[in-house]
C-alpha cells in the first residue's frame, strides 16, 4: 500500500485529475469483443478501487476469458502478488 501511495503521489496532480475524466463513462466493452489473445481478469478480494462485478464483466466480456478472484489482496497485485502476476503472464503466454 505504501508503494501504491508513493506512486500516486508522484503523479503529477492534473495528471490524475485528467486520468479521471476521461475515464469516466469509458465503456470498452464492444472493443473488447474482437480481442483474439487469451486473458486472465484477477481480482483482489480486498479491491476498494474496482468492484468485483466490474472485473467478472471484463472476463465475460473478452471471449475465451477467465475472472480469477486472488483472496487477501487489493487493487496493486502486481505489487502484491507479484508471482502470481508473472505466472498468469507466463500461462497465457505459453498458450
Amino acid at each position: 500500500m505504501d508503494v501504491n501511495r508513493q506512486l500516486f503521489a508522484a503523479t503529477a496532480p492534473h495528471v490524475r485529475a485528467e486520468f479521471l475524466r476521461c475515464t469516466r463513462g469509458w465503456d470498452p466493452r464492444a472493443a473488447l469483443t474482437s480481442v483474439t489473445v487469451p486473458a486472465v481478469a484477477p481480482h483482489g478480494e480486498g479491491d476498494k478501487v474496482i468492484a468485483s462485478a466490474l472485473s467478472r464483466t471484463l472476463a465475460d466480456t473478452l471471449p475465451g476469458a477467465r475472472f480469477e478472484p486472488v483472496p487477501g489482496a487489493g487493487h496493486m497485485l502486481p505489487l502484491e502478488r507479484p508471482l502470481l502476476a508473472v505466472a498468469a503472464v507466463a500461462e497465457l503466454s505459453s498458450r
